[in-house]
């Protein structure tokens, strides 16, 4: 029974230690999911001031909008990489659940195993003996099934 115990206490521990490293990783995502805003917002602004240089310079227009080009796919690069570390966020979020979901499923285990370590159950030391009614119908059946009817009065 402490075996068990032992067990289950084993796996809520290495519950506790899978949940915990799953709620790091999301700290990490949502670090990572602010860097790459502030990057988006700072290609953005870069995409804005390239393209005033293009309308108020027209000498370096090509050269211009090849930069331009190369920051909207930059910036769409990095928004792409934003959705899916939001992506990963929310399916670590669900897992997360499901852990603790799994955690308090094996606490209740756990408590109910320790609950039937305390409970002490008495087996009866000495059989019942036969009951009123038994001996008279056992005895109805030794006699050679002859009707022997007799009044039995409640025991009080």
């Amino acid at each position: 029974m402490r075996a068990a115990a032992g067990a289950i206490q084993g796996e809520v521990s290495a519950l506790w230690d899978t949940l915990a490293q799953a709620h790091h990783e999301v700290q990490e995502h949502a670090v990572a999911a602010q860097a790459m805003a502030a990057e988006i917002a700072r290609l953005r602004d870069a995409l804005a001031q390239a393209e005033r240089k293009a309308q108020e310079s027209g000498e370096g227009a090509q050269r211009l909008r090849a930069e331009v080009v190369t920051l909207r796919d930059a910036r769409a690069k990095e928004e792409r990489a934003s959705q899916e570390r939001t992506a990963s966020e929310a399916a670590l979020q669900a897992e997360i659940v499901t852990l603790q979901g799994a955690l308090t499923a094996a606490r209740q285990v756990g408590k109910a195993a320790i609950a039937a370590f305390r409970i002490e159950t008495a087996a009866p030391t000495a059989p019942y003996g036969p009951s009123r009614l038994r001996r008279g119908i056992m005895r109805f059946f030794r006699s050679g099934m002859r009707c022997e009817i007799r009044r039995v009065e409640p025991v009080q």
